[in-house]
């Protein structure tokens, strides 16, 4: 997170594990998804279809390969600020939008004190 958290960093490429998307959400960063296998497929539906913060190589399967400007254009288009910036913007929301939920008063904060108080028996 650090890294990513950098202010020269505008992006960047992943494999689509779920700690990336979730990276991605907490740094309101785009992404180039590139999935290599398993979840990682599934994964990428989820952060390009649904939460549109990422844009794909085209993989639908592990055994593609894909080519060099394919990649370019990936990278290129999270990179412009023009309608392929909705990424960075739908990024930059999700991250206003998390940041809530962790604070007091916020879903994921009473949730877990709500996990806490169940083991003490309240």
């Amino acid at each position: 997170m650090l890294i990513l958290s950098h202010a020269m960093v505008d992006g960047f490429v992943t494999h689509c594990e779920w700690n990336s998307i979730m990276e991605a959400v907490a740094t309101g960063l785009p992404m180039v998804t590139w999935p290599h296998s398993a979840e990682q497929l599934l994964n990428q539906k989820m952060a390009v279809e649904v939460l549109g913060i990422g844009v794909g190589v085209g993989l639908d399967e592990s055994d593609t390969v894909v080519g060099r400007m394919v990649v370019e254009k990936a990278i290129g288009s999270i990179l412009d600020g023009g309608e392929e910036g909705e990424e960075r913007r739908r990024a930059r929301e999700l991250t206003e939008k998390s940041s809530t939920t962790v604070q007091e008063g916020g879903s994921s904060c009473d949730n877990l004190f709500d996990f806490i108080k169940s083991f003490k028996g309240e």
